[in-house]
């Protein structure tokens, strides 16, 4: 049972944004299907990692009580039951059995946006309506033109979640036993560039970067690609050098407009916050939920289309959780993923992957963010099997 269930949350890993809406949260087929793996965990008495557990449940506990000393009790903490319910999967101790066919529900799963990929292709070159137009499931966003190209985000709400999926998939294809691996790649490698997103394109030269970094010749292969994806045509080249440039704003002038503003400075940001806070705040945070109500009187008075913080967005899951937890619930965060290296259930790289992914990702309660996670846990796993070519 529990083999069908991860096995239906890949199948379906892509399609992050169909799904049955309730109380502010989209339940898609994988968020059902991560969320049922842990009453069927208990049901059928399969081992868990009990240290991880605990880890998990102490910063649980933390956001639920940091939020009742400062607000009593608010309904954001009934999702604290959902992110308990997301997180569980990664404690289960996986045999053989469990794993062993995953990258082909992950390859399938890729297949199943391809549709939708095309379908986004359309809009730009046949007239297509956009589907944000045609269903209730795709958000409308205001980055999704680029110089009359409509960006590919296909089953999702924005190009760079997109760009963040299909990394996260070339990241564990580029490190597995799989008959899907090279398909796969290639399949990733060729929708990345159409999402137009920095995000996607950086994470994509760092994953390569990570992979070949001691063969020279491959890394530069792999650069010489990826430019000339770049550099196709001139519109694209120069859509790149101004994202660059308001990186490089961001860091320098402590822009805050933009998602490269908001991104580069939410780190800042969180530190701000601490330093500026009481003592009940910086142990405590702002409470689980709350993040966004100092961000929107911090920073009212700024333009709410162009400074995401005016809105009580930030795009940075480590912020999110520094600000909403404090001192305390961030040294408990970073203590769960402290004990997957340290019981080996996570490489170096992949944490490094992760955390990038997550300092562009502010969705701590996601199926994608803790799929993700589950998929780099199982790339040491996969080692030890074999495929015939």
């Amino acid at each position: 049972m529990l083999k069908i269930l991860i096995g239906v949350f890949y199948l379906f890993f892509g399609y992050q944004s169909i799904g049955l809406p309730f109380a502010g949260y989209n339940f898609t087929i994988s968020t059902i299907a991560f969320m049922l793996i842990m009453p069927i965990a208990f049901l059928s008495n399969l081992k868990i990692k009990r240290n991880l557990f605990f880890a998990i449940f102490l910063f649980v506990l933390w956001c639920f009580l940091g939020s009742i000393t400062r607000f009593s009790f608010t309904p954001s903490l009934l999702s604290l039951v959902l992110l308990l319910f997301l997180i569980f999967p990664i404690t289960i101790i996986l045999n053989k059995s469990n794993f062993q066919d995953i990258d082909k529900y992950v390859f399938f799963g890729l297949i199943l946006i391809i549709p939708f990929v095309f379908y986004d292709l359309g809009v730009s070159f046949l007239g297509f309506t956009p589907l944000e137009d045609r269903s209730v499931f795709f958000e409308n966003t205001n980055s999704n033109m680029i110089f009359d190209f409509y960006r590919v985000k296909a089953t999702f709400d924005e190009p760079s979640y997109l760009a963040i999926y299909l990394d996260g998939l070339l990241y564990y294809f580029l490190n597995v036993n799989s008959k899907y691996r090279k398909n796969a790649i290639i399949i990733i490698l060729l929708i990345i560039p159409i999402t137009f997103s920095l995000t996607g394109i950086f994470l994509t030269i760092v994953i390569f970067i990570l992979k070949y970094i001691k063969s020279f010749w491959k890394l530069l292969l792999s650069f010489v690609v990826i430019l000339s994806i770049s550099l196709t045509s001139s519109f694209y080249s120069e859509f790149f050098s101004g994202r660059m440039y308001l990186v490089y704003d961001s860091l320098i002038g402590n822009n805050i407009s933009g998602s490269e503003g908001s991104r580069i400075n939410s780190i800042i940001v969180m530190l701000d916050y601490l330093k500026q806070s009481n003592t009940l705040e910086f142990f405590f945070g702002e409470g689980y939920g709350k993040y966004d109500s100092w961000l929107i009187e911090k920073y009212k008075f700024f333009n709410k289309a162009m400074v995401s913080y005016a809105r009580g967005q930030i795009n940075n899951t480590i912020a999110i959780v520094g600000i909403s937890t404090g001192v305390v619930g961030l040294f408990l965060y970073f203590n769960i993923f402290f004990r997957l290296i340290r019981d080996g259930l996570l490489s170096s790289k992949s944490l490094f992957i992760q955390m990038l992914i997550q300092f562009c990702f502010g969705f701590l309660v996601s199926s994608m963010f803790w799929g993700i996670l589950l998929l780099f846990m199982m790339i040491p796993l996969n080692k030890s099997l074999k495929y015939e070519k």
